[in-house]
């Protein structure tokens, strides 16, 4: 039987590590024994970065159409300032 080497799964493992960082911790809610009702639901603790990053993603995947336009008149401006001897 052949054996695998590792480098084929590295890039899964890199997916599943931005997988995890994306989506953050879910923890179930902690109800007090003695206390009178319960609480049903989860929390999702996110590390800021991703936090940050779905923030920017959100903006962008609303405000595309002006976004693109942006970046393209800015790229267009370098590329004229870039060929001006």
């Amino acid at each position: 039987m052949p054996q695998l080497d590792c480098c084929c799964f590295e890039g899964f493992m890199v997916f599943q590590n931005i997988k995890s960082w994306w989506n953050g911790t879910v923890t179930p809610y902690e109800n007090d024994p003695d206390g009178a009702g319960f609480i049903i639901g989860v929390s999702t603790d996110r590390h800021w970065t991703s936090s940050a990053t779905r923030a920017v993603w959100g903006f962008v995947k609303r405000e595309w159409k002006w976004v693109v336009a942006t970046f393209l008149a800015i790229v267009a401006l370098l590329l004229a300032y870039a060929s001006i001897p």
